[in-house]
């Protein structure tokens, strides 16, 4: 790659609490992005970015990106924890670790959609649930269609 062109935004996932679920939303991209697409240009032969930014809008970026795992919904993560056989997804010491709240809501709807019982222990929807490459409340809408012979619809 010799040229780069650098809009200085991004797609990236964020969670909606009002839908509970993953979006894609369109976000500033952060310092250390831009100076990693300015590294893209040139790696083999001598090369050049075009910022299609002014130096103001540079210097309101953050530093760095904030990790995906302090934005995006827990559930997937908390319900593969478990089925891993890690009981205390609170005290687990992740690399970037997410805000408690956030914990304690992807556990609440892991039991709303019976993915574990009232001890915290996995079910077997939810063992079924974590097969499925999908949010989990989105793989509960599949098998439940399935339960009521509606799956060609869905």
């Amino acid at each position: 790659v010799v040229y780069v062109v650098d809009c200085g935004h991004v797609k990236q996932m964020v969670y909606n609490p009002r839908t509970s679920l993953d979006i894609l939303e369109i976000v500033s991209i952060s310092k250390s992005e831009a100076a990693q697409r300015t590294g893209r240009a040139g790696r083999t032969t001598p090369g050049q970015c075009y910022r299609l930014y002014s130096e103001s809008f540079y210097s309101n970026m953050k530093e760095d990106t904030v990790p995906e795992i302090q934005r995006t919904s827990l559930t997937s993560v908390i319900l593969n924890l478990k089925c891993l056989g890690i009981a205390n997804v609170v005290d687990f010491k992740y690399l970037d670790p997410p805000e408690e709240r956030m914990i304690l809501e992807a556990l609440k709807q892991l039991y709303y959609f019976q993915a574990i019982d009232n001890s915290g222990l996995v079910t077997h929807l939810g063992k079924q649930l974590v097969e499925f490459p999908l949010q989990p409340s989105l793989s509960r809408v599949l098998i439940r269609s399935c339960q009521l012979q509606c799956e060609e619809v869905a």
